[in-house]
């Protein structure tokens, strides 16, 4: 598969984000912190103020956003109609990432790249994967990824 913008792109379990097929729109938010857990501070009786609690990272969701094109496929060859261009994408996607993988614990490797050539992992799992009728997007279809990071955030 080509990558089509090698600055900034992700792969689950080595398939890009960005290809000539595919590209998804705000990879960035998997950089965002991660939700954290914790609970009030306790009042401690006869004693001024509060006693605080830890706070730690707790799992977090992430919403991917992004668009399959219908002209090409993931190696940049043309396909020779645009509906069936359109329809094998999603199926390579949702074959690549909408399926439960055969690990125990369904977890993926999610690789985000970053434009000064760092690097983030994690393991991810793919809560959800969909997009509307095929019918309503002759040329593109909108999508929309959502991921579980249980770790809380890629490192």
């Amino acid at each position: 598969m080509i990558v089509t913008r090698p600055h900034l792109y992700f792969d689950l379990d080595g398939v890009p984000s960005q290809t000539p097929a595919w590209s998804m729109i705000n990879e960035l938010d998997l950089i965002k912190p991660p939700n954290l857990r914790g609970t009030k501070p306790d009042i401690i009786p006869g004693l001024p103020g509060a006693l605080p609690n830890p706070l730690r990272e707790d799992a977090t969701e992430r919403t991917i956003n992004g668009n399959v094109f219908a002209q090409l496929d993931p190696d940049g060859m043309p396909y020779p109609s645009e509906i069936e261009g359109l329809i094998s994408n999603l199926e390579i996607l949702a074959d690549a990432w909408a399926t439960v993988p055969g690990a125990a614990n369904s977890l993926r490797s999610c690789t985000l790249y970053l434009p000064d050539t760092t690097t983030r992992t994690g393991s991810v799992q793919v809560l959800n994967f969909d997009w509307p009728d095929y019918a309503e997007m002759p040329i593109k279809a909108t999508v929309v990824l959502r991921l579980l990071i249980p770790a809380g955030s890629l490192t």
